[in-house]
């Protein structure tokens, strides 16, 4: 139990930095990334869709980025609606998504349906496949289901959402390379041992953040 609080914190921290990626133009500080990479390089479609409350859900923008230990996706429409995921990983595979971080955030809002039961951390809420990773075309394709959770706790008059036969197919990514950067800290007079460092420097257009810089 006090693993799996301590990954959900953990992965939360850094799940407010895709959040606002999810919304915003990019601007990256290493200068030899290209945005249009994104752009995905063998002319096919990039999808991201997921049925709920009795309808079905299509992206209409997808960004995904690896970095470190871990890949980031996302799933936009322009109406400000969105997906955005965190998974601690960058290998075929099929990840949990109680201890990685699976969300819907609607249109306006500031909280979203989070793939975590806050009231119980160890419930099987769900989970992410990853089912392809073409490393010649730089895309990422996978499946997922979750119930959300919405992540005001302090509003429990809002049920949980089911989120079934989630699919992202050919979504370009680009990677993210190390910098080699350092960070030291102690916390409780216990060396912090970082595995991955992120950083973002944010302004706020309108009611939506912009990030300006991102790297890692």
């Amino acid at each position: 139990f006090l693993k799996t609080m301590k990954n959900i914190k953990f992965l939360a921290g850094l799940f407010l930095i895709i959040t606002a990626f999810a919304s915003c133009d990019v601007e990256p500080i290493d200068s030899a990334i290209d945005l249009d990479d994104f752009e995905n390089p063998t002319g096919g479609p990039a999808v991201f869709k997921a049925d709920f409350s009795g309808s079905t859900w299509t992206a209409t923008t997808t960004q995904a980025v690896v970095a470190g230990n871990y890949i980031q996706l996302v799933g936009a429409k322009a109406n400000g609606d969105s997906f955005a995921f965190l998974i601690e990983g960058t290998a075929v595979g099929t990840y949990p998504a109680n201890t990685n971080i699976l969300a819907f955030t609607p249109a306006g809002s500031t909280y979203g349906y989070w793939s975590v039961n806050v009231a119980n951390a160890t419930e099987n809420t769900g989970s992410i496949a990853i089912t392809n990773i073409n490393t010649a075309a730089k895309t990422i394709s996978g499946t997922f289901s979750f119930k959300g959770y919405w992540s005001d706790t302090d509003n429990t008059s809002i049920i949980p959402v089911q989120f079934t036969n989630g699919v992202f197919t050919n979504i370009p990514y680009i990677i993210q390379v190390e910098t080699g950067d350092t960070f030291f800290a102690k916390v409780g007079g216990v060396e912090f041992v970082d595995t991955d460092i992120l950083t973002a420097v944010t302004t706020i257009i309108g009611r939506f953040p912009r990030m300006d810089k991102y790297c890692c």
